[in-house]
């Protein structure tokens, strides 16, 4: 006999969400909004070995982040002033509440202060380590504005050049198109960062 896991169930509402079927579309949101039935879902506050820090409190951050500035300028400070660094070494800029883009805005902005949009890779990974499908949502204080902003864009096209969407309801995907517009936020390997940072102070 089988019994549906919870995160069988979010994985299959994310599927069916991009089937054009009314009556699949249906059973997708029911099943995106279900609750879950176990309480919150383990996710990052209580897995010591998965650690999201403030970007400022880390040495290699605070010792490149004024070439940064300097090179990228207001913009880069905006975005990236209250980042937050994953286990991976990747730093999320936060997503700025209010602004929307279209895809191309959204992946042109990224680029132009040297960073890029989040894969779906990147997304997924993200999702399963801070909640989604808890009751209280993604852990409000990392990258507060995913329990606020439901579609955020990601840095790939589908076969038809369409672009995805993370839903960050259901930790999941959708498409959307190249005059939708939606939020946004950028994110960039320390590891660049650091490169990126000591070529400018090297080219001054």
């Amino acid at each position: 006999k089988f019994i549906p896991t919870y995160p069988f169930l979010k994985n299959l509402a994310a599927a069916l969400l991009k089937e054009d079927i009314p009556v699949l579309r249906s059973l997708s949101i029911i099943l995106a909004n279900a609750d879950y039935p176990f309480g919150d879902p383990p996710h990052l506050l209580n897995r010591p070995d998965v650690k999201y820090v403030r970007a400022s409190k880390d040495p290699q951050w605070q010792a490149i982040w004024p070439a940064l500035v300097e090179k990228y300028g207001e913009s880069f400070k905006l975005t990236f002033e209250k980042a937050w660094k994953d286990p991976r070494g990747l730093i999320w800029g936060e997503a700025i509440y209010g602004k929307t883009y279209t895809r191309d805005e959204a992946d042109l902005y990224c680029k132009s202060i040297g960073a890029h949009l989040p894969s779906r890779e990147e997304w997924k990974t993200l999702a399963s380590e801070m909640g989604e499908g808890s009751e209280s949502g993604y852990v409000p204080q990392i990258l507060p504005h995913l329990n606020d902003l439901r579609y955020l864009w990601t840095s790939h096209l589908n076969v038809n050049s369409l672009p995805y969407l993370f839903d960050s309801s259901i930790g999941g995907f959708t498409l959307g198109d190249e005059k939708k517009i939606s939020s946004a936020l950028c994110v960039m390997p320390l590891s660049n960062l650091k490169v990126t940072a000591e070529s400018s102070l090297v080219n001054q």
